[in-house]
Protein backbone atom coordinates (compact mmCIF):
# COMPACT_ATOMS: atom_id res chain seq x y z
CA UNK A 1 0.00 0.00 0.00
CA UNK A 2 1.38 3.41 -0.91
CA UNK A 3 2.62 5.70 1.97
CA UNK A 4 2.40 8.80 -0.54
CA UNK A 5 -1.44 9.50 -0.14
CA UNK A 6 -2.53 12.78 2.52
CA UNK A 7 -2.92 11.33 6.10
CA UNK A 8 -6.11 13.22 5.94
CA UNK A 9 -7.67 11.55 3.25
CA UNK A 10 -10.45 9.31 4.11
CA UNK A 11 -9.62 5.46 3.60
CA UNK A 12 -12.41 5.02 1.32
CA UNK A 13 -10.52 6.94 -1.53
CA UNK A 14 -8.25 4.35 -2.04
CA UNK A 15 -11.29 1.68 -2.32
CA UNK A 16 -13.81 3.00 -4.38
CA UNK A 17 -15.52 -0.11 -5.70
CA UNK A 18 -15.19 -1.37 -1.82
CA UNK A 19 -16.93 2.05 -0.53
CA UNK A 20 -19.59 1.78 -3.01
CA UNK A 21 -20.77 -2.20 -2.74
CA UNK A 22 -23.85 -2.16 -1.63
CA UNK A 23 -22.57 -5.80 0.89
CA UNK A 24 -19.62 -4.32 2.11
CA UNK A 25 -19.70 -5.42 6.08
CA UNK A 26 -20.45 -2.68 8.32
CA UNK A 27 -17.27 -2.91 10.29
CA UNK A 28 -15.10 -2.33 7.25
CA UNK A 29 -17.22 0.66 5.73
CA UNK A 30 -16.38 2.55 9.15
CA UNK A 31 -12.88 1.64 8.89
CA UNK A 32 -13.02 3.03 5.15
CA UNK A 33 -14.43 6.16 6.91
CA UNK A 34 -11.61 7.16 9.13
CA UNK A 35 -8.55 9.07 7.73
CA UNK A 36 -5.22 6.94 7.31
CA UNK A 37 -3.69 8.75 10.40
CA UNK A 38 -7.45 7.74 12.58
CA UNK A 39 -7.08 3.93 11.05
CA UNK A 40 -3.45 4.17 12.83
CA UNK A 41 -4.42 5.29 15.75
CA UNK A 42 -7.12 2.60 16.13
CA UNK A 43 -5.07 -0.20 14.74
CA UNK A 44 -1.43 0.33 15.91
CA UNK A 45 -0.23 -2.59 15.15
CA UNK A 46 -3.18 -4.19 12.73
CA UNK A 47 -3.46 -1.21 10.85
CA UNK A 48 -1.57 -2.45 7.46
CA UNK A 49 -2.83 -6.07 7.77
CA UNK A 50 -6.56 -4.80 7.33
CA UNK A 51 -4.92 -2.16 4.76
CA UNK A 52 -3.72 -5.19 2.80
CA UNK A 53 -7.60 -7.06 3.01
CA UNK A 54 -9.12 -3.94 1.88
CA UNK A 55 -6.82 -4.29 -1.06
CA UNK A 56 -7.66 -7.97 -1.75
CA UNK A 57 -11.64 -6.89 -1.40
CA UNK A 58 -11.07 -4.26 -3.78
CA UNK A 59 -9.48 -5.92 -6.40
CA UNK A 60 -11.72 -8.98 -5.89
CA UNK A 61 -14.46 -6.55 -7.29
CA UNK A 62 -12.57 -5.20 -9.96
CA UNK A 63 -11.80 -8.39 -11.31
CA UNK A 64 -15.79 -8.89 -11.21
CA UNK A 65 -16.69 -5.99 -12.77
CA UNK A 66 -14.03 -6.96 -15.10
CA UNK A 67 -15.60 -10.57 -15.59
CA UNK A 68 -19.28 -8.66 -15.64
CA UNK A 69 -17.98 -6.13 -18.63
CA UNK A 70 -16.51 -9.09 -20.88
CA UNK A 71 -19.63 -11.30 -20.22
CA UNK A 72 -21.66 -8.07 -21.48
CA UNK A 73 -19.62 -7.01 -24.60
CA UNK A 74 -18.39 -10.24 -25.83
CA UNK A 75 -21.42 -11.04 -27.58
CA UNK A 76 -22.38 -7.53 -29.11
CA UNK A 77 -18.40 -7.86 -30.30
CA UNK A 78 -18.50 -11.19 -32.00
CA UNK A 79 -21.80 -10.41 -33.83
CA UNK A 80 -20.10 -7.00 -34.46
CA UNK A 81 -17.24 -9.18 -35.97
CA UNK A 82 -19.48 -11.50 -37.98
CA UNK A 83 -21.55 -8.38 -39.31
CA UNK A 84 -18.84 -6.19 -40.29
CA UNK A 85 -16.75 -8.67 -41.60
CA UNK A 86 -12.97 -7.74 -42.72
CA UNK A 87 -13.44 -3.92 -42.58
CA UNK A 88 -10.52 -1.65 -40.61
CA UNK A 89 -13.18 0.37 -38.84
CA UNK A 90 -16.43 0.63 -38.08
CA UNK A 91 -16.80 3.69 -40.35
CA UNK A 92 -15.39 1.64 -43.09
CA UNK A 93 -17.82 -1.13 -42.61
CA UNK A 94 -20.90 0.59 -42.42
CA UNK A 95 -20.73 1.53 -46.35
CA UNK A 96 -20.70 0.08 -49.53
CA UNK A 97 -17.49 -1.73 -50.87
CA UNK A 98 -18.94 -0.11 -54.11
CA UNK A 99 -18.12 3.50 -54.14
CA UNK A 100 -20.55 4.56 -57.11
CA UNK A 101 -23.50 3.96 -54.91
CA UNK A 102 -21.68 6.71 -52.35
CA UNK A 103 -22.09 9.40 -55.14
CA UNK A 104 -24.86 8.65 -57.12
CA UNK A 105 -27.97 11.22 -55.87
CA UNK A 106 -30.31 8.33 -57.41
CA UNK A 107 -28.95 5.43 -54.92
CA UNK A 108 -31.72 4.39 -52.00
CA UNK A 109 -28.89 2.47 -49.94
CA UNK A 110 -28.94 3.17 -46.61
CA UNK A 111 -25.89 3.77 -46.00
CA UNK A 112 -25.39 6.64 -48.91
CA UNK A 113 -28.43 8.10 -46.69
CA UNK A 114 -26.76 8.06 -43.44
CA UNK A 115 -23.03 8.74 -44.01
CA UNK A 116 -22.48 10.31 -47.34
CA UNK A 117 -23.56 12.72 -49.61
CA UNK A 118 -23.43 13.90 -53.09
CA UNK A 119 -20.04 15.99 -53.69
CA UNK A 120 -21.50 18.64 -55.72
CA UNK A 121 -24.85 18.29 -53.67
CA UNK A 122 -24.29 19.06 -50.08
CA UNK A 123 -27.05 19.50 -47.48
CA UNK A 124 -27.63 23.17 -47.12
CA UNK A 125 -27.50 23.37 -43.39
CA UNK A 126 -23.92 23.60 -41.87
CA UNK A 127 -25.00 22.36 -38.74
CA UNK A 128 -26.12 18.86 -39.81
CA UNK A 129 -23.24 18.71 -42.19
CA UNK A 130 -21.04 19.32 -39.00
CA UNK A 131 -22.49 16.81 -36.80
CA UNK A 132 -22.43 14.16 -40.29
CA UNK A 133 -18.50 14.80 -40.20
CA UNK A 134 -18.20 14.09 -36.27
CA UNK A 135 -19.96 10.70 -36.83
CA UNK A 136 -17.96 9.30 -39.67
CA UNK A 137 -14.87 10.75 -37.36
CA UNK A 138 -16.03 8.73 -34.16
CA UNK A 139 -16.90 6.06 -36.75
CA UNK A 140 -13.53 5.96 -37.88
CA UNK A 141 -11.70 5.42 -34.72
CA UNK A 142 -13.74 1.99 -33.73
CA UNK A 143 -10.93 -0.55 -35.34
CA UNK A 144 -12.01 -3.63 -35.98
CA UNK A 145 -9.63 -6.39 -36.04
CA UNK A 146 -9.46 -9.41 -33.48
CA UNK A 147 -10.60 -6.95 -30.13
CA UNK A 148 -12.51 -3.81 -31.34
CA UNK A 149 -10.05 -0.74 -29.91
CA UNK A 150 -10.53 2.77 -30.11
CA UNK A 151 -8.03 4.17 -32.35
CA UNK A 152 -5.23 6.32 -31.25
CA UNK A 153 -6.64 9.12 -33.77
CA UNK A 154 -8.86 9.73 -31.14
CA UNK A 155 -11.08 12.89 -32.09
CA UNK A 156 -11.02 14.53 -28.82
CA UNK A 157 -7.35 14.28 -28.51
CA UNK A 158 -6.36 15.67 -31.87
CA UNK A 159 -9.10 18.61 -31.28
CA UNK A 160 -7.47 19.21 -27.82
CA UNK A 161 -4.17 19.15 -29.66
CA UNK A 162 -5.81 21.95 -32.27
CA UNK A 163 -6.56 23.70 -29.19
CA UNK A 164 -3.73 24.03 -27.49
CA UNK A 165 -2.30 26.07 -30.86
CA UNK A 166 -4.44 28.84 -29.33
CA UNK A 167 -5.70 30.77 -32.60
CA UNK A 168 -8.04 33.60 -32.05
CA UNK A 169 -10.41 34.46 -35.15
CA UNK A 170 -7.43 36.06 -37.44
CA UNK A 171 -5.86 32.57 -37.35
CA UNK A 172 -8.75 30.11 -37.53
CA UNK A 173 -9.18 32.06 -40.59
CA UNK A 174 -5.98 31.34 -41.97
CA UNK A 175 -6.20 27.47 -40.49
CA UNK A 176 -9.47 27.52 -42.37
CA UNK A 177 -8.76 29.83 -45.68
CA UNK A 178 -5.06 29.58 -46.50
CA UNK A 179 -3.35 26.59 -44.65
CA UNK A 180 -5.22 23.45 -44.74
CA UNK A 181 -8.00 24.39 -47.54
CA UNK A 182 -8.60 21.67 -50.42
CA UNK A 183 -9.47 25.21 -52.71
CA UNK A 184 -6.89 27.92 -53.59
CA UNK A 185 -6.16 29.75 -50.82
CA UNK A 186 -7.79 32.91 -49.62
CA UNK A 187 -5.54 35.61 -50.86
CA UNK A 188 -3.93 37.35 -47.96
CA UNK A 189 -4.89 40.98 -49.20
CA UNK A 190 -8.50 40.02 -48.55
CA UNK A 191 -7.85 38.32 -45.35
CA UNK A 192 -5.71 41.79 -44.33
CA UNK A 193 -8.74 43.62 -45.04
CA UNK A 194 -10.96 41.54 -43.22
CA UNK A 195 -9.18 41.97 -40.30
CA UNK A 196 -7.54 45.38 -40.05
CA UNK A 197 -3.67 44.74 -40.83
CA UNK A 198 -1.35 44.78 -43.69
CA UNK A 199 -0.76 41.96 -45.89
CA UNK A 200 3.06 41.71 -44.54
CA UNK A 201 1.64 40.91 -41.44
CA UNK A 202 -0.81 38.64 -42.33
CA UNK A 203 1.99 37.02 -44.12
CA UNK A 204 4.22 36.74 -41.11
CA UNK A 205 1.36 35.15 -39.41
CA UNK A 206 0.85 32.28 -41.61
CA UNK A 207 4.12 31.44 -41.65
CA UNK A 208 4.12 31.24 -38.05
CA UNK A 209 1.13 29.64 -38.08
CA UNK A 210 2.56 26.75 -40.40
CA UNK A 211 5.93 26.21 -38.22
CA UNK A 212 3.68 25.68 -35.22
CA UNK A 213 1.16 23.33 -36.84
CA UNK A 214 3.83 21.63 -38.64
CA UNK A 215 5.19 20.88 -33.98
CA UNK A 216 1.67 19.66 -33.61
CA UNK A 217 2.77 15.99 -35.69
CA UNK A 218 5.18 15.64 -32.48
CA UNK A 219 1.99 15.04 -30.54
CA UNK A 220 0.87 11.36 -30.42
CA UNK A 221 -2.61 11.48 -31.53
CA UNK A 222 -1.78 13.67 -34.37
CA UNK A 223 1.09 11.23 -35.37
CA UNK A 224 -1.72 8.49 -35.55
CA UNK A 225 -3.70 10.66 -37.67
CA UNK A 226 -1.10 11.17 -40.03
CA UNK A 227 -0.54 7.77 -40.27
CA UNK A 228 -4.48 7.03 -40.95
CA UNK A 229 -4.50 9.84 -43.71
CA UNK A 230 -1.50 8.45 -45.07
CA UNK A 231 -2.87 4.60 -45.49
CA UNK A 232 -6.19 5.64 -46.70
CA UNK A 233 -4.43 8.08 -49.48
CA UNK A 234 -2.57 5.09 -50.69
CA UNK A 235 -5.54 2.88 -50.67
CA UNK A 236 -7.76 5.66 -52.64
CA UNK A 237 -5.05 7.00 -54.88
CA UNK A 238 -5.32 10.65 -53.64
CA UNK A 239 -9.35 10.98 -54.44
CA UNK A 240 -11.00 11.80 -50.89
CA UNK A 241 -14.54 11.12 -52.45
CA UNK A 242 -13.54 7.38 -52.64
CA UNK A 243 -12.93 7.24 -49.43
CA UNK A 244 -15.45 7.41 -46.51
CA UNK A 245 -13.17 9.04 -43.90
CA UNK A 246 -11.61 11.57 -46.21
CA UNK A 247 -14.85 12.48 -47.48
CA UNK A 248 -14.81 14.67 -44.14
CA UNK A 249 -12.82 16.86 -45.65
CA UNK A 250 -14.81 17.62 -48.29
CA UNK A 251 -16.63 19.33 -46.14
CA UNK A 252 -17.14 23.48 -45.52
CA UNK A 253 -15.20 24.04 -42.25
CA UNK A 254 -18.18 25.95 -40.75
CA UNK A 255 -19.03 26.25 -37.05
CA UNK A 256 -17.46 26.11 -33.95
CA UNK A 257 -13.19 25.58 -34.21
CA UNK A 258 -12.37 23.03 -33.93
CA UNK A 259 -13.71 20.68 -35.92
CA UNK A 260 -13.81 17.41 -37.27
CA UNK A 261 -13.46 19.00 -40.67
CA UNK A 262 -10.23 20.56 -39.18
CA UNK A 263 -8.95 17.85 -37.93
CA UNK A 264 -8.92 15.83 -40.83
CA UNK A 265 -7.53 18.69 -43.25
CA UNK A 266 -5.01 19.29 -40.53
CA UNK A 267 -4.07 15.74 -40.84
CA UNK A 268 -4.10 16.03 -44.91
CA UNK A 269 -1.90 19.01 -44.77
CA UNK A 270 0.28 17.51 -42.45
CA UNK A 271 0.67 14.36 -45.03
CA UNK A 272 1.05 16.34 -47.82
CA UNK A 273 4.68 16.41 -49.27
CA UNK A 274 7.16 19.28 -47.48
CA UNK A 275 8.10 22.68 -49.53
CA UNK A 276 10.51 25.17 -48.35
CA UNK A 277 11.12 25.17 -44.78
CA UNK A 278 10.32 21.97 -43.82
CA UNK A 279 6.38 22.99 -44.13
CA UNK A 280 4.32 21.35 -45.85
CA UNK A 281 2.56 22.69 -49.07
CA UNK A 282 -1.12 21.27 -48.55
CA UNK A 283 -3.07 19.75 -51.03
CA UNK A 284 -5.46 21.29 -53.94
CA UNK A 285 -8.71 19.34 -54.85
CA UNK A 286 -8.52 18.86 -58.35
CA UNK A 287 -11.43 18.94 -61.28
CA UNK A 288 -11.54 15.00 -61.14
CA UNK A 289 -12.07 15.01 -57.45
CA UNK A 290 -8.13 14.28 -57.11
CA UNK A 291 -5.82 15.41 -54.04
CA UNK A 292 -2.27 16.98 -55.41
CA UNK A 293 0.13 19.17 -53.98
CA UNK A 294 -0.01 22.75 -53.87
Amino acid sequence: MTTSRPSDEPIHERFPLLWADDVTPDDVRADLRLTDLELGTRYRRGKQTRLDRYQQMEDALALQAARNYQATTEPILEVLQELLGGASSLLDATVPSNTNQLTDPASTTHHSLALHYPRHEPPTSSEPLSDLSKLRYLLSTVELGAEVAVGDHRLDAVLSVIDEVGLDPTGVDLFREVVTCLESPASLASLSERHGTSRQAMSVRRQRLARRLTRTREEFAVAALVRVVRERLERVDGRPVDDPFQSIALSPPHGEFPGAVDAVRLGLWLASPEGHGEAPVGYLLDETGTLTPR
